[in-house]
């Protein structure tokens, strides 16, 4: 007989951890932590009834995988099961079936306490901040004649002021994530354009006041 490894179980856990969630859920001496997780879940489901249909089941196990594909455990513990079945889920199809960000946070929480989720949200912080320290360090120094001394002491201090913002506002949407984004691969549409706006308002404003020095001249 096969035997079942590591991997593999935790691949097709989902509907297990799910639904033990439930079971806890519906009983009345629940925390009301579990109680919402099961909420949050049935909501995403469009589950009526509380009980977990075939298409439930179904929806569960892609969503469980797209999340494992990731490859973000919530826990140090966890990092190596999550690395080796990564390379195995990370397709164009886990990309499809990722859930929103709240179901990925359920998840979490089926199997992580929340000082382990809060550890780990932090080292992979601090990573993130190393990598970005890496990029900024690399870059090569854009100090030249030319274009760049053409252009007036004010578009130059707008320029500096712009990129000087754009790259603080980087380091601390990855590093502090006040957007409570985690890691931007959980990222949606929404988190990317607010991101964007705070990183882009100086050079935003500066177009507006040239545009209205223009228009009122």
């Amino acid at each position: 007989m096969e035997r079942t490894n590591p991997p593999n179980l935790m691949a097709n856990a989902g509907v297990f951890y799910v639904g033990m969630l439930r079971e806890l859920a519906l009983d009345a001496k629940a925390p009301e932590g579990t109680r919402k997780d099961w909420e949050t879940l049935r909501a995403w489901l469009g589950n009526q009834d509380n009980e977990l249909s075939a298409m439930d089941t179904d929806q569960i196990g892609k969503a469980w995988r797209a999340y494992l594909a990731i490859g973000l455990a919530p826990s140090h513990d966890l990092q190596p099961v999550f690395d080796s079945v990564r390379g195995r889920f990370n397709t164009a199809e886990a990309k499809r079936d990722r859930p929103p960000v709240e179901i990925m946070r359920v998840f979490e929480r089926l199997l992580a306490s929340d000082n382990q989720i809060k550890a780990k949200r932090a080292s992979d912080a601090e990573a993130e901040g190393e990598k970005l320290a890496k990029i900024i360090g690399r870059r090569p120094s854009t100090n030249k004649k030319g274009l760049w001394s053409r252009q007036s002491r004010s578009v130059r201090g707008w320029i500096f002021v712009s990129v000087a913002w754009a790259a603080v506002a980087l380091f601390i949407l990855t590093v502090f994530d006040p957007l409570d984004v985690r890691h931007w691969d959980w990222a949606d549409g929404r988190d990317y354009l607010k991101a964007m706006t705070i990183m882009l308002l100086p050079a935003v404003a500066g177009v507006l006041k040239a545009a209205y020095s223009t228009a009122t001249k």
